[in-house]
């Protein structure tokens, strides 16, 4: 719940544009974050500790651009 409440909470939130409720975006958050440690257990001779720590920060960055920053106009992959 702590994290749900800070992001119901956090400014950017309240201006996002994709209509996910803050549990919905605590839950992607935890399972992008359970993604990468089931990838950082399958592979863990393939990269440094630090690398892995790396990874993850960018990995956070992009996935919270993605979430709270405003979008001018939509795009597809």
């Amino acid at each position: 719940d702590g994290v749900t409440e800070l992001i119901q909470r956090a400014p950017e939130a309240q201006s996002a544009g994709h209509g996910l409720s803050p549990i919905e975006l605590a839950e992607l958050i935890f399972a992008v974050a359970r993604g990468m440690l089931m990838f950082d257990v399958l592979r863990p001779q393939e990269t440094t500790a630090a690398e892995r720590c790396a990874r993850q920060l960018e990995v956070t960055r992009t996935l919270w651009r993605l979430l709270f920053e405003p979008k001018t106009e939509l795009s597809y992959a």
